[in-house]
C-alpha cells in the first residue's frame, strides 16, 4: 500500500576521498511493512531507524526523486526521526524527501566534532543531503512542523583507529637530569582525524612531565590537534626524574593512549632508567686577589642538598675560614676567608673532600673539589731611603727633587689628590708633590724655589702623606709612608728672596709722609712709572700728587703732581704753575725732576730733558706745610697709581747736566746741597714686609719717612724689585769734560725691549762697555758712526749699565731692558 509521505532524503556529495577508507551504503533493505523501527546491519555495523510517537515504513517510494524501490518512511504527524548506529562511522550523505509542501529539515549529529547540517527540501521531492560527519553514532533530523519523512541511502565508512610508533624503550637519564623520552615517536591517524592524547606514569612520584600543551600532573593530557601537531608536542616533552629516590637506579614506564574521537590507540613501550648521582660542588672566590685587610666571601655550591658538610671537609691555604653555613637547605654554602697576615703567596686553593656529604638518599661524594686559584700578598711596602737634592743654593723656579725609593713597585693614584711631602723651608711649610714613577719603586717629588723665600741653614724634609691620593702596591695594599734614611739636608739652602728697589702705591689711600725741609731754592728728584691715567685740569693740584706738599689756598706751599698725564708744578709763593709737554704715563720708567730757582725760574725736566718751564719764583721758603707727602695730593686726596723710587730733595737749584749725570745711579748720601735721600731698597720683592713701615733717609739728617695704609704683601701696594737704578751702583765724580761729554751723547730708546741706539757728537777711539748690575761685562763695541746700534734681545729683562768713552771722557748710563 503506498501512503503519501513528506520525505526527505541525504547524501555527502562532497569527494569521498574527505573520509578516508572503503565506502558503505544502508539501502533502506529492511523489512517491509509497518513497525517502530525498521534496522539495517552492513559490515557489521547496525542501523536502527524510528520516529517520534509514530510507526515507520518500509516501501516503495521510487516515485520520488532520488528515491531507490526500497527506501524508510515515517507516518504522518512526525516532527523528528533518528538514525542510530551500533558503532561510530563516518557519513558522507544520506538522502532525503518530503511527501508533503517544503520544509527546512535539520540534521543533528551524535558523535564525534561535527555541524549540524539545514536543508531545504521541496514538497514532493527528494535531495542527497551532504553531511561529511566523523564518528557519528546517530542521526537526529527535525521538521519545524509535522511532516511524512522518506529516507534512503545513507553512504558511510568505518573509522580507523590512531597509530603510535617510534618509541624507545629503556632511556637513561641521571636523577639530577632531564630527557625527551618521546623524541622519536610518531602519530598517525589513517582517517585523518584530530588526535588528543593522555600519558600515565606508572608511578606518578617517580618524576614530572612537563612542556608546552600538556595539562595535568599525572595522568597528562595534550587536547585534540592534528595528528602532526600531536606528534610535535609529545615530541617537545620533558621528563624530570624524581632526585634520590633511590641510590642505584630506577624504571618509569609511560603509557601512552591517543584518541580520534572514536578510538584509542595505547601504547606502553615508553620506558625510562633513571640512576641516582652522587652530589657534585663547585667552589667561588668574591676576591681571588688578596691584599691586607681583605677578607673574601667563599661560595661552596653543590648540586643538590646535601647534610654532614663542615668545616673538618675543607682544606685552607694560607688563611682561615668561618664556619660554613646554608640558608637554602644545603645545596649553597657560605662563609668569609680571611688570608694569613704578612705573606706573599701567588699559587693557593681551597679543597673539598666530598667523602663525608651525602645527599637526601645517602649518596656521598667521591672526587676532590677545588677552588679557582687566589693570590695573596699580605706585606707592606716600605721606605727604603729618600733622596735629597745635591748640596747647593737654590733659588727662583729652581726645583728641589726628592726620590723616595719603597721596597715594591708602587701605584700612585692622584684622582682624589696628589701626594706630598713636608718641607720646611725657613720658617715657612712647603709641598713637593709627586711627580713621576707610578708603576716603580721610586717615586719623585718635586717643590719650585718661590721668589721671596730664604733658609740659610738647610731645608727639613718632613712627612709624605697622600692628601686624598693613593700610594699602594700591586697587590693594592697601603704603602707604609714613614720617611726611612733621608739624606742629609743641611747644606740644601734656600735663597729666592730678590730684595725691593722701589714701592708701589695702589692709588687708593697709600702714601708716604716725611718731613718738609726744603730752602727757598730746591730741587725735586724721582723715578716714576704708572700706566693709570691722571685727572685733567689746569691747576697742578688737580693732579695726583708725587711730592706734594700743598695746604689749600695761598700760602707758601707746593705740589708736584701728574695732571693731565704730564708733570706739573704749583708754586704757592708765587702763585705759579709750570706743566710739562711729556706723557709720563706709559707704563715705562721716567726720571722726573723739578727745579726751582728762588725769584728766578721753575724748571720740569723728564728723563733729564727740559719739558716745562717758567721763568717767575718765589722767593719764600715752601714750608706752609711741614709735611711732605710722596705718592699722595694729600690735601685733595688724589693717590699715585703706580711705582716711585730714588726720591732726592737737595737745597740748591741742580743744573741740567748735573741730574744727567747722577739720574741713572746711586748717591753716596754726603753729597753737597743733599738734605733727604730716599734709595727705597728696603725689604723683599713682593714678600710679607709687614714689619717695614719706615722709609729710610740715606743722609745724614736722617729724614725718615712714614709708610700709611700700605698692604706691604704682594705684588702691588708694598716693596717691589725692578727698578731703573740698580741697587749698589753709585755715581762716580765725572770732570767737566765728562759732564760736557754727557750732554753730547744720546742713548735711546729707555727703556727698550731689543736694542738701544747711541749718538755721539765725536767717534774718536770711542767704545760702549755694556755690563749687568753684578759688573759682569756683557757687551764691548766700537763706536765707527754717528749712530750706532747695540742689540740687546739676546738679553734677559733687567738693568744694564752703558759706559760710553771718547778721547774727552766718560758717560755712564743705565738703560732698563724691557
Amino acid at each position: 500500500m503506498k501512503t503519501t509521505l513528506l520525505f526527505c532524503t541525504f547524501l555527502f556529495l562532497s569527494s569521498l576521498s574527505t573520509v578516508k577508507g572503503q565506502t558503505y551504503t544502508f539501502n533502506m533493505n529492511v523489512t517491509p511493512g509497518n513497525s517502530p523501527s525498521k534496522t539495517e546491519t552492513i559490515n557489521g555495523v547496525t542501523m536502527t531507524f524510528a520516529a517520534n510517537g509514530v510507526n515507520v515504513y518500509s516501501d516503495d517510494f521510487s516515485y520520488l526523486p532520488n528515491i531507490d524501490q526500497n527506501a524508510v518512511g515515517c507516518e504522518s504527524g512526525s516532527t523528528s526521526a533518528t538514525f542510530t548506529f551500533s558503532s561510530a562511522i563516518n557519513i558522507t550523505s544520506i538522502v532525503a524527501g518530503l511527501e508533503d509542501t517544503g520544509k527546512i529539515l535539520t540534521f543533528t549529529p551524535t558523535g564525534g566534532s561535527n555541524s549540524t547540517v539545514n536543508q531545504s527540501i521541496n514538497n514532493f521531492s527528494a535531495s542527497i543531503v551532504p553531511l561529511n560527519w566523523k564518528g557519528v553514532t546517530k542521526i537526529t533530523i527535525t521538521a519545524p512542523s509535522q511532516a511524512y519523512f522518506v529516507f534512503d541511502k545513507i553512504i558511510f565508512s568505518l573509522n580507523t583507529a590512531p597509530a603510535i610508533s617510534g618509541t624507545v624503550a629503556s632511556q637513561t637519564v641521571n636523577d639530577n637530569s632531564t630527557l625527551l623520552p618521546f623524541s622519536g615517536i610518531t602519530t598517525t591517524d589513517a582517517d585523518g582525524d584530530n588526535l588528543s592524547a593522555t600519558i600515565t606514569l606508572d608511578t606518578n612520584a617517580k618524576g614530572i612531565l612537563s612542556g608546552a600543551g600538556l595539562s595535568g600532573t599525572g595522568p597528562y593530557t595534550i587536547a585534540s590537534t592534528t595528528a602532526a601537531n600531536l606528534q610535535a608536542t609529545l615530541r617537545a616533552l620533558t621528563y624530570n626524574p624524581t632526585d634520590n629516590r633511590t641510590t642505584t637506579s630506577e624504571t618509569t614506564t609511560f603509557t601512552i593512549a591517543v584518541n580520534d574521537g572514536t578510538a584509542t590507540t595505547s601504547n606502553n613501550t615508553t620506558t625510562v632508567i633513571s640512576s641516582a648521582v652522587k652530589p657534585t660542588a663547585t667552589i667561588t672566590l668574591a676576591d681571588n686577589a688578596l691584599s691586607i685587610g681583605e677578607t673574601s666571601l667563599v661560595t661552596i655550591t653543590f648540586s643538590e642538598a646535601v647534610t654532614g658538610f663542615t668545616n673538618a671537609d675543607l682544606t685552607i691555604a694560607n688563611g682561615t675560614l668561618t664556619s660554613v653555613s646554608s640558608s637554602n637547605g644545603g645545596i649553597t654554602w657560605t662563609a668569609t676567608f680571611t688570608p694569613t697576615n704578612n705573606i706573599v703567596s701567588a699559587t693557593n686553593v681551597i679543597s673539598l673532600d666530598k667523602a663525608g656529604v651525602a645527599d637526601s638518599a645517602g649518596n656521598t661524594g667521591s672526587e676532590i673539589t677545588n677552588s679557582p686559584n687566589y693570590s695573596i700578598d699580605t706585606t707592606s711596602s716600605l721606605i727604603t731611603s729618600v733622596a735629597v737634592p745635591p748640596n747647593a743654593t737654590y733659588t727662583t723656579s729652581q726645583n728641589l727633587n726628592f726620590t723616595v725609593t719603597f721596597s715594591k713597585n708602587i701605584i700612585v693614584n692622584t684622582t682624589g689628590g696628589v701626594p706630598q711631602i713636608g718641607l720646611t723651608i725657613g720658617s715657612t711649610i712647603r709641598q713637593a708633590v709627586y711627580t713621576s714613577g707610578s708603576g716603580t719603586n721610586a717615586l719623585l717629588f718635586s717643590y719650585t724655589v718661590q721668589n721671596g723665600e730664604l733658609d740659610t741653614d738647610g731645608i727639613t724634609v718632613g712627612n709624605l702623606v697622600t692628601n686624598g691620593g693613593t700610594i699602594k702596591d700591586n697587590a693594592t695594599n697601603n704603602a707604609t709612608l714613614t720617611l726611612n734614611s733621608v739624606g742629609t739636608t743641611n747644606n740644601v739652602l734656600v735663597n729666592s728672596v730678590t730684595p725691593a728697589t722701589h714701592l708701589n702705591f695702589d692709588g687708593v689711600n697709600d702714601y708716604v709722609s716725611i718731613n718738609n725741609i726744603t730752602t727757598a731754592s730746591f730741587t725735586l728728584e724721582a723715578y716714576i712709572k704708572t700706566t693709570t691715567n691722571s685727572p685733567g685740569g689746569v691747576y697742578p693740584y688737580q693732579g695726583v700728587g708725587i711730592l706734594d706738599s700743598d695746604v689749600g689756598g695761598p700760602a707758601n706751599d707746593f705740589t708736584f703732581t701728574v695732571l693731565n698725564n704730564k708733570l706739573s708744578f704749583w708754586d704757592g709763593n708765587a702763585n705759579q704753575n709750570v706743566n710739562g709737554i711729556t706723557t709720563v704715563v706709559d707704563g715705562n720708567w721716567h726720571h722726573v725732576a723739578v727745579v726751582r730757582t728762588s725769584g728766578t725760574s721753575i724748571k720740569v725736566y723728564v728723563d733729564g730733558v727740559l719739558d716745562g718751564q717758567v721763568n717767575v719764583a718765589g722767593t719764600a721758603v715752601l714750608n706752609s706745610n711741614s709735611k711732605i707727602y710722596i705718592g699722595s695730593s694729600k690735601t685733595d686726596n688724589r693717590y699715585f697709581n703706580g711705582s716711585i723710587d730714588d726720591v732726592r730733595i737737595w737745597n740748591s737749584a741742580r743744573t741740567a747736566e748735573q741730574i744727567n749725570a747722577s739720574k741713572n745711579c746711586e748717591l753716596q748720601g754726603n753729597e753737597a746741597s743733599l738734605v733727604s735721600y730716599y734709595k727705597f731698597n728696603q725689604g723683599n720683592d713682593a714678600a710679607n714686609n709687614s714689619g717695614i713701615t719706615t722709609l729710610t733717609d740715606a743722609t745724614s739728617n736722617a729724614n725718615n719717612g712714614t709708610l700709611t695704609n700700605l698692604a706691604l704683601t704682594g705684588a702691588t701696594s708694598n716693596w717691589l724689585a725692578g727698578s731703573p737704578v740698580v741697587t749698589g751702583s753709585t755715581c762716580t765724580t765725572l770732570s767737566t769734560k765728562s759732564f760736557s761729554k754727557s750732554n753730547s751723547i744720546k742713548v735711546y730708546p729707555n727703556p727698550t725691549s731689543d736694542s738701544v741706539t747711541i749718538e755721539a757728537s765725536t767717534t774718536d777711539n770711542a767704545t760702549v762697555q755694556v755690563s749687568d748690575s753684578t759688573g759682569r761685562i756683557l757687551v764691548t763695541k766700537n763706536l765707527s758712526n754717528a749712530t750706532n746700534t747695540v742689540d740687546l734681545s739676546q738679553l734677559q729683562q733687567g738693568v744694564y749699565i752703558f759706559k760710553v768713552k771718547t778721547k774727552d771722557g766718560e758717560s755712564v748710563t743705565k738703560v732698563v731692558k724691557q
